[in-house]
């Protein structure tokens, strides 16, 4: 579950700079949460280990591939 949603939105608003978000994310709805935030990029890392499609399904599901 991300909790810092809020402070992403807060952080991304009123900078031009891309932002990297990492930690916690988990799930396709995680990752959809954070870039809906206004995260430019994700990083995953245990759970990209933990389930091999993750970053596949991410890629797809945001149009990345």
């Amino acid at each position: 579950n991300i909790q810092k949603t809020p402070r992403i939105t807060k952080n991304t608003h009123n900078i031009f700079v891309p932002v990297t978000v990492g930690g916690g994310i988990k799930s396709l709805d995680d990752v959809q949460k954070v870039l809906r935030a206004g995260a430019d990029k994700i990083a995953i890392n245990t759970a990209a280990i933990e389930n091999k499609n993750l970053i596949l399904y991410a890629l797809i599901r945001n149009n990345q591939l």
